[in-house]
């Protein structure tokens, strides 16, 4: 900025000063509009007509003024070029020698109210050998409106005009109108492609036409898509907004590039699909009271598709097809259409799933501190994976039948489905370090499915519960929570001796005396299995196990350490049991491992 001194000046000195200051300012004027016209060839193909329309519209110049400053984050950027919308027509039809073909679009409800920029793309074709195109014949133009609302015209091509010679007979090209159609969105709703033959010898045909539109989005009513239609955010602007209800009556693609957040928040309708392909860093959000949609919505891409209301999918389905996509469920309250999901994610506290849930190794992850929860079947050939420090919680009154793998990375799974009803249905789950497999209610795991504890926590919360075989991979905790009296029981079919490593342990927390587990298999003499019942600890001191063969069982049993004035009545109580259990028990506590023998016992200092 010039800051001239505040003194009057001479009558000659001003002229000499102004015409410097007008050189001056003709200079930034003239940096600017080059670099202006940089930006605004770099945001398309370069194209010399599109030059000289920058330069010759002043429109065009300022608008692109203002998309520069909003970039440099100077002012908010203006409401056009917002959206982009497409429609594809497959039309197959033939172009008469010398005659003409018109193909209209009745885009009814568009969704834009404003145009800033059109494409066009098309393909021509010969429909026979012996009467081929020659395409320095045809002339093609493109036409929003009708005469009596002075309609826009532009000139697709002209081969007649200006390669008559061209011999090709067939065509696929892309054009590219940046003012000829600038403006409000005409009310007859009509665009018209006309491709003509102006000379004798050939006939073509126009297989199809798509065509690209950018604008603002309406603020209110209805927006059709139409079938086989595209939206998108558009190239001036970071965040593409339909407030309108949108109706799916066909398949609809939506789609957010890396940075580009597109925006449905007028619900949706109809019983079309809408097919979200979002990039990495990209996202498609849909919200709103989508009470007449009946559809489907396709999630797919490498970015995040966004529900923030639960009625979003009014009476329809989501169908994630990948894993490389992310599911947000953004809303508190109860959504229960049926889903089917690879990998999702909670963006807030309180949010229920009603509907079937279809797994496909299915990641769920919760933020620290929210609680959400499935209440209806999880089904498929997956499994449930927990990630984030928050909890997820299975619940309701069905049973799950879901097969594949589960595993608690963080955080807490709780168990909490009616008791005796299923939660964990699959083939396995793990708990991992950093990672809790809390129970709510008795008997909430499949008796077939493997507990592999792999550094996390189980936690029975004084519930009964009996599973497959244990695993035990890394140092471990079971947490009987019955630390205040009572006594709980964990049944397992067998122990992975086959792939247990010797050195993981089982550390047993909030345990009451009486307190059992117990394996479906009689592991007298087993090696590997005595090795891992020494590596079974308490974290209460004053306790110890016995463990017991026997009917084809292996029971470890909680129970006090006796100090020396109950010894002798401990003993006597011992041999009131039996010798033949006796004979074959052993105790274990404190890391004191030893086998009880016919014979007799002394009690010293508190010790057998």
């Amino acid at each position: 900025m010039i800051f001239l001194p505040q003194r009057r000046r001479g009558a000659e000195e001003w002229p000499r000063r102004s015409a410097a200051l007008q050189k001056l300012v003709a200079l930034g004027k003239g940096i600017l509009d080059f670099g202006c016209l940089i930006f605004y060839l770099g945001k398309r193909p370069f194209d010399f007509p599109s030059a000289i329309s920058y330069i010759l519209s002043p429109a065009r110049r300022l608008g692109t003024y203002a998309v520069v400053v909003a970039n440099l984050g100077l002012v908010a950027p203006g409401a056009h070029a917002q959206l982009i919308i497409e429609r594809t027509m497959n039309v197959g039809a033939s172009i008469p020698d010398r005659g003409q073909y018109v193909s209209t679009i009745l885009w009814t409800d568009a969704g834009l109210s404003s145009i800033r920029r059109v494409s066009l793309d098309l393909a021509l074709s010969s429909p026979g050998a012996t009467n081929p195109m020659w395409l320095g014949d045809m002339v093609a133009t493109l036409t929003h409106g009708t005469a009596s609302e002075t309609e826009r015209t532009a000139t697709v091509f002209d081969y007649f005009g200006g390669d008559p010679d061209n011999s090709a007979t067939s065509l696929v090209g892309s054009y590219h109108f940046e003012s000829q159609f600038d403006g409000s969105w005409l009310t007859s709703n009509r665009w018209s492609l006309l491709v003509a033959d102006r000379a004798q010898g050939g006939v073509g045909r126009l297989d199809s036409w798509k065509m690209t539109v950018e604008g603002a989005g309406i603020t209110t009513g209805t927006f059709r898509p139409g079938a086989n239609g595209r939206l998108a955010v558009g190239q001036e602007t970071n965040t593409g907004i339909v407030a309108a209800m949108t109706v799916l009556e066909g398949a609809v693609a939506a789609e957010a590039s890396a940075g580009k957040i597109l925006r449905l928040e007028g619900g949706l309708s109809g019983n079309g699909s809408l097919d979200t392909t979002t990039e990495a860093g990209g996202k498609v959000v849909v919200g709103g009271n989508s009470t007449g949609f009946s559809g489907i919505l396709k999630v797919a891409g490498y970015g995040t598709t966004e529900l923030v209301d639960a009625r979003a999918l009014g009476t329809g389905q989501l169908r994630q097809t990948n894993g490389n996509s992310t599911v947000r469920l953004n809303f508190a309250g109860t959504m229960s259409n049926a889903i089917g999901v690879y990998k999702v994610a909670f963006g807030t506290n309180g949010a229920t799933l009603a509907g079937t849930t279809t797994v496909n190794n299915a990641e769920f992850d919760v933020a620290s501190g929210d609680t959400n929860t499935i209440t209806g079947q999880i089904t498929g050939s997956g499994g449930v994976t927990k990630t984030g420090g928050g909890v997820l919680a299975l619940a309701g009154t069905t049973t799950n039948d879901f097969t594949g793998a589960s595993a608690v990375n963080a955080g807490t799974l709780l168990l909490n489905k009616t008791a005796g009803t299923t939660a964990i249905s699959g083939s396995s789950i793990a708990i991992h370090s950093g990672g809790t497999l809390l129970l709510g209610a008795a008997n909430q795991i499949s008796d077939s499915t493997q507990v592999t504890m792999a550094g996390g926590t189980v936690a029975l919360g004084g519930y009964d519960e009996t599973a497959g075989r244990l695993a035990v991979t890394a140092d471990s905790i079971f947490d009987f929570g019955t630390a205040a009296g009572g006594a709980n029981t964990f049944t397992f079919s067998d122990f992975d001796t086959s792939g247990y490593g010797g050195v993981a342990g089982l550390t047993l927390s909030n345990v009451g005396i009486g307190s059992k587990v117990v394996f479906g298999t009689d592991y007298t003499g087993n090696t590997t299995f005595n090795t891992f019942t020494s590596k079974i600890s308490f974290s209460d001191g004053n306790l110890q196990g016995a463990i017991s063969f026997g009917g084809g069982q292996t029971t470890l049993t909680v129970a006090a350490i006796p100090d020396a004035r109950v010894a002798a009545a401990a003993v006597v109580l011992i041999i009131l049991i039996g010798w033949t259990e006796v004979r074959r028990g052993r105790l274990w506590g404190r890391q004191e491992i030893g086998v009880l023998k016919s014979g007799k016992w002394k009690v010293k200092n508190g010790k057998i």
